[in-house]
């Protein structure tokens, strides 16, 4: 890929151009003056000289000019330098296929793959929901949302502000973000029979075999006004 940046032409260097112009005028007016008699005698090849040295005159004060439009050739690698998560990116300025790999984090525990293990209601047990499928969904205006469904009504919603970073610990919250940066997401536990529960905690988000792998442990899922029980974590792959 190669990006080229037109740097606009200063007033400087037109007013250049403008005077190497009117220079070879004054000139050529000046060279009438003092030998009209002869000018008067030049044959048409003589004239034709006289054109073209003018014209060879302006088209070096042309040149002169264009100098000022710089193109700058850059790798495909100039994404991976400008402090933003963009083009192919999975993290700020790393992973995909032109940038260095990401120093990804670890979760400081090992669930149980593509199981949520929650406490659904306020009186019932904490019990393992194995997933059954999953969705990501970006709407319009950035927002990334994974569904990892337990059934046909119930499903665990994590939303991302934006694309996820996998080199950062998110936390999470009851509501979503305004900005990327804060590193946090909304989770939420939507089921059919029950209300439904939030959850919060560190998040661990990595990306493995071309799919987000986004896991927790120690979380605390809970109805909103109580306090969350320990020992509930999930770990699903978004394929």
């Amino acid at each position: 890929m190669r990006y080229s940046v037109a740097k606009p032409v200063s007033t400087k260097n037109y007013g250049f151009q403008k005077i190497c112009i009117l220079s070879c005028t004054f000139k050529l007016i000046a060279y009438l003056r003092h030998g009209k008699q002869r000018i008067m005698r030049l044959s048409i090849l003589h004239g034709l000289f006289v054109v073209v040295l003018l014209a060879a005159t302006v088209q070096s004060c042309r040149k002169k000019t264009e100098r000022d439009v710089v193109e700058i050739d850059t790798s495909d690698e100039y994404h991976c330098y400008n402090s933003e998560l963009d083009g192919d990116e999975l993290g700020e300025d790393c992973g995909g296929l032109d940038c260095d790999a990401c120093a990804t984090t670890t979760a400081p525990c090992t669930p149980a793959e593509d199981v949520i293990r929650i406490k659904a209601w306020e009186f019932g047990p904490i019990e393992d929901k194995p997933v059954t499928s999953t969705t990501l969904d970006i709407d319009g205006d950035g927002v990334w949302e994974f569904r990892a469904y337990t059934s046909a009504s119930d499903y665990l919603k994590l939303q991302f502000v934006a694309q996820p970073d996998i080199t950062q610990i998110y936390q999470g919250t009851e509501f979503l973000p305004q900005y990327p940066w804060e590193y946090e997401i909304e989770v939420e536990y939507v089921q059919a029979s029950f209300d439904n529960v939030k959850g919060t905690g560190d998040i661990y988000v990595h990306y493995t075999a071309g799919a987000y792998v986004i896991e927790a442990c120690e979380f605390g899922f809970y109805i909103t006004g109580e306090s969350p029980d320990p020992d509930q974590r999930f770990n699903v792959t978004f394929d």
